[in-house]
């Protein structure tokens, strides 16, 4: 009968028939001893190797015993019966952890000390730290790929940059404490774009209630519209090349700042606003680029803002508003020299990252009202007027400002 067993010698030794004939015998003596071990723990009682008849653990019936030890062996072959882990299990864990672990230490370090990353080649510094905010979306990832993998140390990594970027963007998101009454409004705009006219921009920066408007590449050829269109509202104005002051109250000073290049990047003039004069700027800073050969391209921007930078500070003016796009984060290390003389409005009294380009979905804020020896009462980033730039409408207040 097929299976069936037979006894050789006194010894009683069985030598099955069947499938575990196939099976080394060294091997199925190491399985069966380790089962035996096994069987010896579960006690007396004959549950468990017995030897009566019919019991799955007696000699007999070696059909059903040999079918167990080759199973057992093919087990032990594969790593399943012997305890060791498989993929994915628990004991993987720590190494999956470890992964997680050196790309959310990377990212906290880039978002607590981005000026460690180096700027060359391609200035990459620089374009770091304009989009900043936006490299908290790193963070989701590595959320998803602990969370995937069951691994609580590589949960504990991934957290360490979460906890960082709110730490340093959340509080902007809230409204900002209210300073008291405005004494003016001074709004900026990049009117750059064909999605308008001179005369439908007009009436919508007039609706916003500003006192004082600092326009930025306005086109020449439209220049003239834009002067009759704002000149019944806002009846003192000054012009030159692609920048223009409109101003309700009467300005005196004019001057337009060549900060290198072929055309001036900056306009200064004072207007004798509620509670003294006041120095408005208007500033459109060479645009940058992302260039092959060349990376992020801000040579002519940074020597701009530079020689900006240095006008700002020798200037006499107790209060000081400088309006504008200047194609750039106030944290790139380029504009620290400006961000150092001058408070940031959006800082001091916005709510948000406060957006301005693209004016369809905006992801950076290089649109700026900038002060000194002023308060923010508010401030806030408008809907889209048609340009490719959002407008900044600011309340300015002479109590409380920071004077240099």
């Amino acid at each position: 009968m097929r299976g069936a067993a037979r006894r050789l010698g006194d010894g009683g030794v069985l030598r099955p028939h069947g499938p575990a004939s196939a099976v080394p015998a060294e091997r199925r003596r190491q399985v069966v001893t380790e089962r035996g071990r096994d069987t010896g723990r579960a006690g007396a009682g004959g549950t468990a190797g017995s030897g009566e008849p019919g019991d799955p653990g007696s000699s007999d019936g070696t059909d059903g015993e040999g079918a167990a030890v080759e199973q057992q062996v093919r087990r032990k072959d594969t790593g399943t019966a012997t305890g060791r882990p498989a993929a994915g299990g628990p004991a993987n864990r720590p190494r999956y952890g470890l992964r997680i672990a050196v790309p959310a230490l990377l990212l906290t370090v880039l978002l607590a000390f981005p000026g460690l990353l180096p700027n060359t080649p391609g200035h990459l510094g620089s374009l770091a730290e304009t989009a900043l905010p936006w490299f908290g979306a790193a963070v989701l990832p590595l959320l998803g790929w602990a969370a995937v993998r069951r691994s609580p140390a590589g949960l504990a990594a991934a957290l360490i940059p979460a906890v960082t970027w709110s730490c340093l963007f959340l509080p902007g998101l809230f409204p900002a404490p209210g300073t008291g009454r405005a004494d003016f409004h001074a709004l900026t705009l990049n009117v750059g774009g064909d999605r308008t006219s001179p005369e439908a921009v007009a009436r919508k920066v007039i609706a916003t209630g500003a006192d004082v408007v600092a326009l930025e590449k306005v086109p020449p050829s439209a220049m003239r519209a834009y002067e009759r269109a704002l000149g019944a509202t806002y009846r003192h104005h000054a012009v030159h090349n692609t920048l223009g002051l409109w101003s309700r109250y009467p300005l005196h000073g004019v001057d337009a700042l060549h900060l290198g290049g072929a055309w001036p990047h900056a306009i200064r003039a004072v207007a004798r606003t509620p509670g003294g004069d006041t120095a408005f700027y208007a500033v459109r800073l060479p645009s940058v680029r992302l260039r092959a050969d060349q990376g992020f391209a801000v040579q002519a921007r940074n020597a701009s803002a530079a020689a900006l930078a240095d006008h700002v500070s020798r200037d006499p003016a107790a209060r000081l508003v400088l309006l504008g796009d200047l194609n750039g984060s106030l944290r790139d290390r380029d504009l620290a020299p400006l961000a150092r003389h001058l408070t940031s409005a959006q800082e001091e009294a916005g709510r948000g990252f406060g957006f301005t380009w693209p004016a369809p979905f905006p992801l950076v804020r290089i649109d700026h009202v900038l002060l000194r020896g002023l308060t923010a009462t508010t401030t806030a980033v408008l809907p889209d007027l048609g340009s490719d730039h959002r407008p900044v409408l600011t309340g300015l207040s002479g109590a409380g400002g920071r004077t240099g």
